[in-house]
C-alpha cells in the first residue's frame, strides 16, 4: 500500500478497516465491539482515508462496505448523545466534516465510488451512500430514517440534498422531529438511493465483477466519465453538448501525453499515423 493511504492511520483492529488489492480498494465499516454502531472515531478514520484516497493512483475502484450483517445500525449513543449533540463543538466538528466528506469529498474523487449494502442501513448510511456513484443492495436491506438521527446528523436541514429530503417525505423542519420511516430496496430504489438490487447470495459477486472491470479499463476515460455524470444533468442540451465535446478533447489530449499502450494508440491516431481499428 503507497505512502498516502498509510498516513491515514488505519489499522485492522480500527473501526474502519482497508484492504488494497490490483488498484480495488475495499474500505470495511464497524465493529463488532461496538455492534456495527458508527462512532465519532470511524467517521474521523473514513474522513482521514478518503482524503489519502484522493492522492493515491494506486486506487483505481473504491468499494465501500460493511465488516458485519448491516450496513449501518446506527449512531452509538455515548458518542452521539442527543440531547447534547448540537452544543458539543467536538461533536459537531466531526459530524459537518462526515457530511462534507460524504457530500463533496467522494463526489470529487478521481476514482468511481461503489457501495455495497445489505441488512439496516440507518441516516448516517443513508449520507455516505448519497456520495457513490454506484450503489448495490441486497433485496432485503432495509434504509430507515428517523427524524432526532437526520437532524443530529445536518447542520442544516434546509440544505440537505434532496434525496435526503424525499426520505423524510419532504418534510418541513418543524415537523422532522416526528419521521419514523422505513423503506425496502425497492422503494429506495425508486427515490434514487440505490443503483442496482440483487439477491443477498450474489450480491458480493455482483460488486466485485463490477469493480475488477473498472480496473481494467482507462482510469482517465473513468474520472472523465463521472464527472460527466455528475455535472450534465443539471445542465441544458447546449451546454451539455459543449461540456461533454470539451471534457473528450482534454481525455485525448491528456491521454496522448501518457506512455502507456492506450496512449500512443491515441497519439498515432491524432497524428494521422493509424485510424480505428487498424494496425500502424
Amino acid at each position: 500500500m503507497s505512502e498516502p493511504v498509510a498516513r491515514a492511520n488505519v489499522e485492522p483492529k480500527s473501526l474502519v478497516q482497508v484492504k488494497l488489492d490490483k488498484g480495488l480498494m475495499t474500505i470495511r465499516l464497524g465493529h463488532v465491539n461496538n455492534g456495527y454502531l458508527w462512532t465519532l472515531e470511524l467517521m474521523d478514520n473514513f474522513c482521514d482515508l478518503i482524503q489519502a484516497v484522493s492522492q493515491n493512483s494506486d486506487v483505481r475502484v473504491l468499494v465501500i462496505e460493511s465488516s458485519g450483517v448491516d450496513f449501518c445500525k446506527g449512531l452509538l449513543t455515548s458518542d452521539f448523545p442527543r440531547t447534547s449533540t448540537n452544543r458539543d463543538p467536538n461533536v459537531r466538528t466531526t459530524l459537518d466534516r462526515f457530511e462534507q466528506c460524504c457530500h463533496r469529498d467522494l463526489a470529487l474523487l478521481p476514482q468511481p465510488v461503489i457501495a455495497k449494502v445489505q441488512g439496516l442501513c440507518h441516516f448516517a448510511g443513508v449520507q455516505l451512500l448519497e456520495g457513490c456513484d454506484i450503489v448495490f443492495a441486497a433485496e432485503d436491506a432495509q434504509f430507515i430514517v428517523q427524524g432526532q438521527e437526520l437532524l443530529l446528523m445536518s447542520s442544516d436541514w434546509e440544505q440537505k440534498s434532496h434525496k435526503s429530503q424525499r426520505l423524510a417525505g419532504d418534510q418541513p423542519k418543524t415537523y422532522v422531529t416526528r419521521i419514523e420511516n422505513t423503506y425496502d430496496t425497492s422503494e429506495a430504489q425508486r427515490l434514487g438511493l440505490v443503483t442496482f438490487s440483487f439477491l443477498p447470495e450474489v450480491l458480493s459477486q455482483e460488486v466485485e465483477t463490477l469493480a475488477i472491470s473498472f480496473c481494467e479499463k482507462d482510469a482517465l476515460a473513468l474520472q472523465f466519465t463521472k464527472e460527466t455524470v455528475a455535472h450534465v444533468p443539471s445542465m441544458t442540451w447546449d451546454a451539455s453538448v459543449n461540456f461533454t465535446a470539451a471534457k473528450f478533447a482534454e481525455l485525448k489530449s491528456r491521454q496522448a501525453g501518457e506512455t502507456s499502450t492506450r496512449a500512443t494508440a491515441v497519439a498515432s491516431f491524432l497524428a494521422g499515423k493509424t485510424k480505428p481499428g487498424k494496425g500502424a
